[in-house]
């Protein structure tokens, strides 16, 4: 009985810490951090939002849905993110959750992200908190000349600079928020809480991504 009672408390642990680990990878968000670098991200990404935003032109947001599967982090963002906008004039954006899986890797489904270029006008912004906006050639053909300008949180390193510079060319990225490639003697995740946001992450705008300039948006 005692090796039987040994091996399945083993065996529960290494479930708890594979699922644990699991979702860190594909949250989004850095774990177990304090809610200011949450802020900082929401905050950064309606700065950049405000600078894009045309006259008359609206804000979608593209989010995990939280109201099913709590995240707590995702919601503290938003928040930070709303509150930023009407700061700089901008009214409260349009959120349109997904019910998404957490445990799934971070990507915006490419259907709905479809459907808001689609119908969204010229001064427009889309903000996607969930990667950057893949498409596949049939719906980028669609689409003809992209009229809503796109901002992406793009966390982990799972794009590179050039992948997101692609999606620049093309029309498809207009500003970004990305994670800062690790060094030696970078903080953990784990620290970032106590660290500046300058040190965790880095804004990609227009000019960077390689898109051309856009005249009578910035701010």
């Amino acid at each position: 009985m005692r090796t039987l009672t040994s091996t399945s408390v083993l065996s529960a642990a290494v479930v708890v810490a594979s699922w644990t680990a699991i979702w860190a990878a594909t949250s989004g968000l850095p774990p177990r951090v304090g809610p200011r670098i949450h802020e900082e991200i929401g905050r950064a990404l309606a700065q950049e939002a405000v600078r894009l935003l045309g006259p008359g032109g609206r804000v979608t947001v593209l989010a995990r849905d939280t109201g099913t599967f709590k995240q707590p982090a995702i919601d503290i963002a938003l928040g930070s993110f709303t509150r930023e906008l009407k700061k700089n004039g901008g009214k409260a954006p349009f959120v349109q959750g997904l019910q998404i899986d957490p445990l799934r890797p971070l990507q915006v489904p490419a259907g709905d992200l479809h459907e808001l270029l689609r119908r969204g006008a010229v001064g427009d912004v889309v903000v996607s908190f969930m990667g950057a906006p893949l498409l596949s050639d049939e719906q980028r053909a669609s689409l003809g000349g992209v009229k809503p300008k796109v901002v992406a949180f793009c966390p982990g390193g799972i794009f590179g600079i050039q992948e997101l510079k692609e999606l620049g060319g093309q029309g498809l990225l207009h500003a970004a928020v990305v994670s800062r490639p690790a060094k030696a003697g970078t903080p953990s995740a784990t620290d970032a809480g106590r660290e500046p946001f300058d040190a965790l992450y880095e804004r990609l705008d227009t000019a960077a991504l390689g898109g051309p300039a856009i005249p009578g948006t910035m701010r």
